[in-house]
């Protein structure tokens, strides 16, 4: 099986290794973070000094996120914030981490990648 699905942390140390982003706040997506946990995303305030809040969708989520970077950055006290404790824990959901752990194979490096899809008969 040839899994096209992504982590989140690689994709966003990309990002934040071009030289041409600039990028000093994030909001982390909370749909993620009910599976992963907030703690997944304290690598953008800890390595990269970056204000980060975990926030819902609604309104009112997204107002308080935006709310919190700014007083991050006011502060000059880049952090992870989880806004969105209703839905996200620290750790995660256990339960779906380990069905994900135990169902989708690990993502597979660029070389595997073009290997896998030349037995199948596809190309990049």
């Amino acid at each position: 099986m040839l899994s096209l699905l992504k982590s989140t942390a690689p994709a966003l140390r990309a990002l934040m290794a071009r030289e041409d982003v600039a990028i000093d706040a994030l909001i982390c997506p909370g749909h993620v973070a009910t599976i992963l946990g907030a703690d997944a995303f304290a690598f953008l305030s800890e390595e990269y000094g970056l204000a980060t809040v975990v926030s819902g969708f609604e309104t009112g989520d997204l107002l308080y996120a935006v709310h919190e970077l700014l007083r991050q950055k006011q502060d000059n006290a880049p952090c992870l914030n989880n806004e969105y404790i209703r839905a996200v824990s620290p750790a995660g959901n256990a339960a779906a981490l380990a069905v994900k752990l135990n169902t989708i194979p690990r993502q597979l490096d660029g070389k595997m990648v073009r290997e896998e899809l030349k037995k199948a008969g596809a190309e990049l």
